[in-house]
């Protein structure tokens, strides 16, 4: 398995998330604008570890900069894309250094992979972060309350006082109609730390997602799914 370096949460100082609007992100942003019938690809397999199930993809040359990532035929576990919020341009490592030297915010970083499912990973995301919690806890016991921007947060209800040691994490979802969890979302409490961000859990094109990015983003958050939806949905596509 190829190890694969993320820096889950941007270091930028000196700026005030509270003062930082989220990206503007444009209406007819195509995140597959690199997908052209003239563009050099890599083809690849992403192996799903948990479901035992192999997942084709075909992306741009431009968004793998390890050159043992360049070539055709290789088999993972995980991939890692760094692509510009508002572009999808890709950013290389040299470039996301610089980037946060000058207090710019606005990277995606997108691992694809396989995780446990969604109704499993919620409590123990919210338990992680809850000194005696129980993340074998079913999510039908946590209290629910309403979240920004059309997220609901969830609660832990151990008995261990959180007036005494309050989280530094929020746990936020999303449900589709029926039910079923659509995203997962794990943000730092504004304050709680000197660089908040936020781990963004959820599936798409056959395949499991974490997206992480600074805690200004939240606005986006419903923008930003869709849109890496969007990406591969164009990289697994039969298609291409």
């Amino acid at each position: 398995m190829r190890l694969i370096h993320a820096v889950m949460f941007l270091c930028v100082a000196g700026v005030s998330h509270a003062e930082t609007p989220p990206t503007p992100i444009p209406d007819d942003l195509d995140p597959c604008w690199a997908f052209t019938e003239d563009a050099a690809y890599v083809k690849h397999t992403l192996y799903m570890q948990l479901e035992d199930r192999e997942v084709q993809m075909r992306v741009p040359i431009d968004y793998f900069e390890d050159p043992w990532d360049q070539k055709d035929g290789f088999h993972d576990t995980a991939q890692l894309f760094r692509v510009e919020i508002g572009s999808f341009q890709p950013v290389t490592r040299p470039e996301t250094a610089e980037r946060q030297k000058k207090g710019l915010r606005s990277l995606l970083q997108i691992l694809v992979s396989d995780h446990i499912p969604m109704e499993i990973l919620a409590p123990r995301e919210a338990e992680r972060y809850v000194r005696g919690g129980n993340p074998d806890r079913p999510l039908e016991d946590y209290v629910r309350m309403p979240g920004p921007f059309g997220l609901e947060e969830i609660e832990s209800p151990s008995e261990e006082s959180h007036d005494q040691h309050p989280p530094e994490k929020r746990i936020y979802i999303s449900e589709e109609s029926g039910g079923a969890l659509s995203a997962i979302l794990n943000c730092h409490k504004p304050g709680a730390v000197l660089n908040p961000g936020c781990e963004h859990f959820f599936s798409a094109a056959g395949v499991d997602v974490s997206i992480s990015y600074d805690l200004s983003e939240l606005p986006n958050w419903s923008r930003i799914q869709g849109d890496v939806t969007r990406f591969l949905n164009c990289a697994t596509s039969s298609k291409l």
